[in-house]
């Protein structure tokens, strides 16, 4: 770079400082996630991820309830009324067959191999759904194949965990359902546990320890399940706010959803549907999570990438959609707050000489840059990039640089330009369509 100072020249500093956090930042901030959580289709990846569970649940569970069948020697109606628990798998009159066919020694019934099958399958296909939808949103490579005995170890973790997963949702449900009757609770447990804990279980606590188990459970994917390494801060913040969501949903379901009806339509199958919309519900909320932990993991580049992409010289939009994001990146704060990226120059100076080392790429907060080359003359103004197209082809400067009038910049280093391009696919397609033009530009001229 030619510059040697940062200057004044007309411009006051106190124009270019910006508090760090906005109003403005926020709506960039949700702008950018809902953008991409589109453009990467996460809604497919949550209903993936909606049947695989699903379909992994139903088994497990069956298979749970007809041990406790046969460890209890209870009736089905029986367990169901004790646990609260809708018969949603099975005709409950067909149970006690199916537990006595599964559990008789010496057998293996044809019950017991769907069952197994379906738990191995499904478990696999839920896990795959997650990490590909992960995948997505992070921009990891497709992880290589690995030798099959380690295969074979990372589907048994998987299934495991998902029956994990299962036993503590039938946990929960068992003992919500058990210390809500007043006998055990009475005869159980106030007797031998202080006043302030035996008023807080009273105040139906495990109503919200799957919740707990969730916000623990979805920190720990985001952390690492996402690759890039976020901060635990973030990452916790954001399986938080998606947790506050799903029990607001479940919440607001639960009140005014009319189970009776469901039941009249559906019957059996109606448990089944609501359980099926509230996973899926979660998922979106999990992946949206997720996206918000890369838009601000990455916020910088990305509102690069914003205004790189943003055509000023398109014909104006009152949509709607047009408005807001005029309102949220036509004036680029957060960059300009940033005093390490920010050149304030006078007019007539040089900031970068022809056949100079290309160090990264510059945008124009304010003023005018007219850039040449033998005979060719052309200028850059507000709200423009130049010098990015000799960044992406990694070679010197093909033209000098120069203010004309006092000018503001924002100057963005290669090693940053690149993490936009990685970030953003959008970048380097428009930076392909304009690739043909310049090189005529420079090798078709005399």
């Amino acid at each position: 770079m030619i510059y040697t100072k940062k200057m004044n020249l007309g411009m006051k500093n106190a124009d270019f400082k910006f508090r760090k956090f906005t109003l403005k930042n926020v709506g960039q901030v949700f702008y950018l996630t809902t953008k991409f959580f589109l453009k990467n289709n996460l809604s497919t990846y949550a209903s993936a991820c909606a049947l695989g569970f699903l379909f992994s649940f139903i088994p497990i569970m069956v298979i749970v309830l007809i041990i406790v069948i046969q460890f209890f020697h209870m009736t089905p109606d029986i367990l169901f009324k004790l646990f609260d628990l809708p018969s949603i798998f099975v005709d409950s009159e067909k149970i006690v067959s199916i537990a006595e066919s599964i559990t008789a020694p010496g057998k293996v019934s044809f019950i017991t191999i769907i069952l197994v099958i379906s738990i191995f399958w499904m478990g696999q296909r839920f896990f795959f759904s997650v990490k590909n939808g992960m995948n997505t949103i992070f921009h990891l490579k497709t992880i290589k194949r690995r030798p099959l005995t380690e295969n074979v170890i990372l589907i048994l973790g998987e299934i495991l965990l998902l029956v994990g997963i299962v036993l503590l949702i039938f946990i929960f449900i068992t003992a919500r359902t058990i210390l809500s009757k007043q006998t055990v609770l009475n005869n159980f447990v106030i007797p031998y546990l202080p006043k302030f804990i035996t008023t807080w279980i009273k105040g139906k606590v495990f109503n919200f320890l799957p919740f707990a188990f969730t916000l623990l459970l979805s920190t720990i994917m985001y952390k690492f399940g996402s690759g890039s390494k976020p901060k635990l801060a973030s990452c916790f913040f954001a399986a938080l706010m998606s947790t506050l969501a799903f029990w607001l949903v479940t919440f607001l379901m639960n009140s005014f959803l009319d189970i009776a009806r469901y039941n009249l339509v559906y019957g059996i199958l109606s448990n089944v549907i609501i359980m099926l919309l509230e996973v899926y519900i979660f998922f979106m909320l999990y992946f949206y999570a997720a996206q918000s932990i890369f838009v601000r993991q990455f916020f910088n580049s990305l509102l690069i990438s914003e205004l790189y992409l943003w055509d000023k010289n398109a014909p104006n939009s009152y949509t709607i959609k047009e408005i807001i994001k005029n309102w949220l990146f036509s004036v680029p704060n957060k960059l300009i707050s940033e005093e390490n990226k920010r050149i304030i120059l006078n007019a007539d100076e040089i900031i970068y000489q022809e056949n100079s080392e290309t160090d990264g790429i510059y945008y124009i907060i304010q003023g005018q840059v007219e850039t040449y080359k033998d005979n060719y003359l052309g200028h850059v103004g507000k709200g423009e990039f130049f010098g990015d197209l000799d960044c992406i082809l990694d070679q010197n400067r093909s033209f000098t640089a120069k203010t004309t009038v006092p000018t503001a910049l924002i100057f963005i280093n290669k090693k940053e330009f690149e993490s936009v391009i990685t970030n953003d696919p959008e970048v380097p397609q428009k930076m392909l369509n304009s690739v043909p033009d310049y090189i005529k530009l420079i090798y078709g001229r005399k």
